[in-house]
């Protein structure tokens, strides 16, 4: 259901289904799939009543692959905007939410399920992404599942980031940069598509591979392979993971692998010889949307990230970085490591 700052799910008197902030709201498909069932006939309930006959109510099965389906259930009669036998992708309208079947007040049901029957036992299965509302702020929660009470938003996409990282294959990359020595040099990159379907980044010019996913919410990388003096491999540690909704002062933290960073004076040998029983190095990544200098300029936005590098009670900031997003692209973005400085400008994408 639907809350107000005030936690109420109503306004006015809460005596109609019309007063209920969730009634009437649009209903989305959760995932991509097939419209496996839909029930289609039941009026709503008055207010505080319930239908124990039909306890489901109005009801749509979405069945995503065999064995993994998701039902909506309490619908409005007669709201349906997709039919039996329908594809269906992730966001596309379904339905409105009602209050009919075992309804006291309008509120959707959803679960996950392994069958297609109507009322089938839900199963175990996290949410990709949701935003978390605590007293200390909004959290991005990612593969977890609410626990009762909690208070949680959905996840919106910003369309300046998600058509920036979009990076469809055969895609091409051209940026400029000073290296290292003070040299001005460009590096092209090209999206491809490998026999197993999974996506990456080639730089001709150094041999280096990218490998990342994008489903759509979050652009990450996956793999390195090549050289760590290339301008990929910088941009690797820069857009290690990219939140592409709105995230406003919130950080999006995670883990990186060991041994792609390139700092001699980590003892990866040594963490390797213990791993199995202690992870003493670990290698931090973050990253958060920054303030605009302009705050009229909608058409861009920049994030910050950091690698920090952790040791038993010492933890250390291997490098910063920033990333511009201008007109649904990345325009330009700086590496600042101990010994490294680099700004790259997209010439071409």
């Amino acid at each position: 259901m639907l809350l107000d700052e005030k936690k109420k799910s109503y306004s006015a008197n809460g005596v109609i289904c019309e007063d209920y902030y969730c009634y009437n709201k649009p209903v989305l498909a959760p995932a991509d799939g097939f419209v496996e069932d839909i029930y289609d006939n039941i009026d709503d309930n008055e207010i505080g009543k319930v239908n124990t006959t039909s306890n489901w109510g109005n009801t749509i099965i979405i069945r995503h692959v065999t064995g993994l389906y998701t039902q909506m259930s309490h619908l409005r009669k007669g709201s349906f905007k997709v039919a039996k036998g329908d594809y269906v992708k992730r966001g596309d309208l379904l339905a409105s939410c009602g209050n009919s079947g075992r309804s006291p007040e309008p509120h959707l049901h959803f679960q996950v399920q392994i069958s297609p029957l109507l009322g089938s036992k839900t199963i175990d299965y996290p949410f990709a992404y949701y935003h978390q509302n605590t007293a200390e702020g909004v959290s991005l929660s990612q593969f977890k599942k609410p626990e009762e009470g909690d208070l949680v938003s959905g996840v919106i996409d910003n369309s300046l980031l998600k058509n920036a990282f979009e990076m469809m294959p055969n895609s091409n990359f051209e940026f400029t940069y000073t290296n290292e020595k003070g040299i001005q040099k460009t590096e092209q990159w090209e999206t491809f598509t490998d026999a197993y379907n999974n996506r990456y980044l080639y730089c001709k010019e150094t041999e280096s591979s990218a490998y990342y996913m994008n489903d759509g919410l979050m652009f990450y990388f996956t793999a390195f392979y090549g050289n760590k003096n290339s301008l990929l491999y910088y941009f690797y540690l820069t857009a290690y993971k990219v939140f592409l909704g709105n995230a406003e002062d919130m950080e999006i933290k995670d883990a990186m692998p060991i041994n792609i960073i390139r700092n001699k004076r980590l003892a990866i040998w040594l963490h390797d010889f213990i791993a199995p029983f202690y992870n003493y190095i670990r290698v931090n990544y973050s990253i958060k949307t920054t303030p605009a200098s302009n705050p009229f300029d909608t058409g861009t936005i920049q994030l910050e990230s950091k690698v920090d590098i952790s040791f038993p009670g010492k933890l250390k900031q291997d490098s910063t970085s920033i990333i511009t997003v201008k007109n649904n692209c990345i325009s330009e973005f700086t590496y600042t490591g101990a010994k490294t400085k680099i700004s790259a400008q997209c010439v071409n994408s």
